[in-house]
């Protein structure tokens, strides 16, 4: 057997705790990027939700939403899309994102633009989570279609 060396074994540990602190840091997640896809679809599944919630009220359903099946049928012909996506800061501590865009709805051959604005976090299980505000701005007035030709 060799002869023991104590600066071996130190640069031995020294590798170990160095592939240990790579491997830890690689598994922290980060927000991803304000115009990534899974931020995106975040945001216009946000949308899609607040517009089936809105449904339900004018339907008179107070407390209840659209079935699924009505839902569905409704949104076939909606398309919502995002653009001009860009970051307005990134909390490195919190590990938050707040992003702003543009989101456009589109159905029936109307058109809505909205400029709204998503802040991105990740939740305790390391999922995304998303909240968009500037969507009142398409409620506006009560007596206005849900969606319009006109901003």
């Amino acid at each position: 057997m060799g002869k023991y060396d104590r600066n071996s074994a130190a640069g031995v540990m020294l590798f170990c705790v160095m592939v240990l602190g790579l491997s830890a840091s690689s598994c922290s997640k980060s927000v991803p990027k304000c115009d990534s896809g899974k931020a995106v679809d975040a945001v216009i599944y946000a949308v899609g939700q607040d517009i089936r919630k809105d449904l339900s009220g004018v339907a008179g359903m107070s407390g209840s939403q659209l079935s699924d099946d009505e839902w569905r049928m409704f949104r076939a012909g909606m398309m919502i899309t995002m653009d001009n996506m860009k970051e307005l800061v990134f909390d490195e501590g919190s590990n938050k994102r707040t992003c702003s865009g543009s989101v456009t709805i589109q159905n029936s051959g109307k058109t809505n633009v909205l400029p709204v604005t998503y802040v991105e976090e990740l939740d305790a299980a390391g999922e995304l989570k998303v909240s968009v505000s500037g969507l009142e701005a398409r409620r506006g007035d009560a007596s206005k279609p849900i969606i319009s030709d006109k901003q």
